[in-house]
């Protein structure tokens, strides 16, 4: 059976994952982000920049969604572990331009690379997350509003508006 070579972690996700690991020690974003993406090109500093701050952002989601997947406390896990379940679920969840299958394999990649004995744990969270992923907003631009019937225009440009709540003053 012919053994293949670990694929790599892409350059823009590794950044990503050392910088959160850093902030997790108590760094600034910020600075530690732009002193690690000197080397990366334009797009790959854009995708680490675009992980880490949201991942920052939806950390109490990503982090609900880590316990209700592996059925652990999130605080139990190892910081190495957390960050590459993090980034991976923000990846899955809120970047339509980035594969899930890419997300999947660099996060369970970074987690072989920092503890190998969780890699089975990441794999199934993540494959978990990628099978139950749901994008209403995705499905309502399509027309198709997950009870398979086309909804019409009208009613899909309501469904993506902000709802502006009018009050009037009695005199």
């Amino acid at each position: 059976m012919p053994k293949f070579p670990p694929s790599p972690i892409s350059p823009a996700r590794l950044v990503a994952f050392d910088v959160l690991l850093a902030v997790e020690g108590g760094s600034y974003a910020s600075d530690d982000l732009r002193l690690r993406s000197v080397t990366l090109s334009g797009r790959d500093a854009g995708l680490a920049a675009q992980i880490v701050f949201g991942c920052l952002r939806f950390q109490n989601q990503l982090d609900y969604l880590i316990g209700k997947y592996s059925g652990r406390k999130v605080i139990d896990l190892d910081p190495a572990v957390k960050i590459a379940l993090r980034g991976a679920i923000f990846q899955i969840r809120y970047l339509e331009r980035v594969p899930a299958h890419a997300a999947v394999d660099n996060s369970v990649e970074f987690v072989k690379k920092r503890q190998r004995a969780a890699t089975g744990l990441a794999n199934a969270v993540l494959r978990k997350v990628n099978r139950d992923v749901v994008r209403p907003l995705c499905l309502v631009r399509s027309g198709c509003c997950g009870d398979g019937k086309i909804r019409s225009v009208r009613r899909r440009r309501w469904a993506l508006q902000k709802r502006r709540w009018k009050s009037r003053v009695i005199m």
